[in-house]
């Protein structure tokens, strides 16, 4: 009867944990992208491998510390994570091909190619200028959902 009732216990719990990510293949990604804030977790190669902070300049490592709001009307913030203070604004869209995230914002600025989102995380890809660091012509953004 104690093994019944445990494991009863544990398939409940493990029915209950829904996957925050079910549906979200299916929503706009306009509405993924404005539905949260985002931080920067790492900058990866195409193929996934992680770039060292060594590899990156000092204007690639700062965006480790802010976290971004994408407002549905357009606009984008630039949050100090520790402070909350607003560090940078500017604007964002969406292309008409539905793949392309279009940011102006000082310091973290360009088109990027969506490569993955979800309600919890969300990878861009964009060309690097920099072909000296060693990691090709294009880099991977990982973003994860960040609480305010």
């Amino acid at each position: 009867m104690k093994n019944f009732v445990l494991i009863s216990f544990f398939a409940l719990i493990f029915l209950a944990c829904e996957d925050p990510n079910v549906g979200s293949e299916d929503a706009p990604k306009k509405e993924l992208i404005s539905k949260r804030s985002w931080q920067l977790d790492k900058y990866t190669t195409t193929s996934g491998n992680t770039i060292s902070d060594g590899q990156l300049n000092s204007a690639a490592k700062m965006l480790y510390g802010l976290a971004f709001t994408f407002s549905a009307n357009g606009s984008v913030q630039g949050l100090d994570k520790v402070s909350k203070n607003i560090i940078n604004k500017g604007v964002w869209t969406i292309e008409e091909d539905d793949t392309t995230l279009d940011i102006d914002i000082d310091g973290f600025e360009g088109e990027f190619e969506i490569v993955r989102i979800n309600n919890t995380s969300m990878v861009l890809k964009a060309k690097t200028e920099n072909h000296l660091i060693g990691v090709g012509p294009e880099v991977q953004l990982v973003f994860s959902e960040y609480k305010l």
